[in-house]
């Protein structure tokens, strides 16, 4: 049994999947975006690539906000700035999880984990009860049973 192995058996039997060390390993959230204090070292246009799209970020906003609350160009744009480098962070961390399974595939468990590796446990459950009804939470409930059935008989 590969240590691949161990992982996703623990894992199935609800075992935390963060660790300090993982948690340790991981970079900061600019430097998982390749981004640099220095503004001479963002001067790339590698920054643009990581933005949310404007639009999407307004609306989010303006749904977000109380009524009569404006916001800037300056912050609408640093808020999808923000965004972009929390999804690639977030994308590092749960890439971990997938890489520490022998996995090439990053599955919404993993989103899960890395939540909880970057310490955004208050998203997890708000987020699993949106994702319900859907192919996720279907095949993963019918894993779970079918693996707790096999342990029991």
């Amino acid at each position: 049994m590969g240590s691949g192995d161990v992982g996703k058996r623990a894992r199935a039997q609800g075992a935390p999947g963060p660790t300090a060390a993982t948690a340790a390993s991981l970079p900061t959230a600019a430097t998982a975006a390749g981004l640099s204090a220095t503004p001479a070292a963002n001067s790339t246009g590698i920054e643009k690539e990581f933005e949310l799209p404007q639009a999407s970020v307004g609306r989010i906003l303006k749904r977000k906000l109380p009524e009569g609350v404006t916001v800037s160009k300056e912050a609408r744009l640093a808020f999808a700035k923000a965004g972009g480098i929390f999804i690639l962070y977030l994308t590092h961390a749960s890439n971990t999880f997938c890489r520490n399974d022998r996995r090439q595939t990053v599955s919404a468990r993993d989103v899960f984990d890395g939540l909880r590796c970057i310490q955004f446990e208050d998203f997890i459950e708000p987020l699993e009860k949106s994702l319900q009804g859907t192919y996720f939470i279907s095949f993963n409930s019918a894993f779970f049973i079918s693996t707790t059935l096999a342990h029991i008989h």
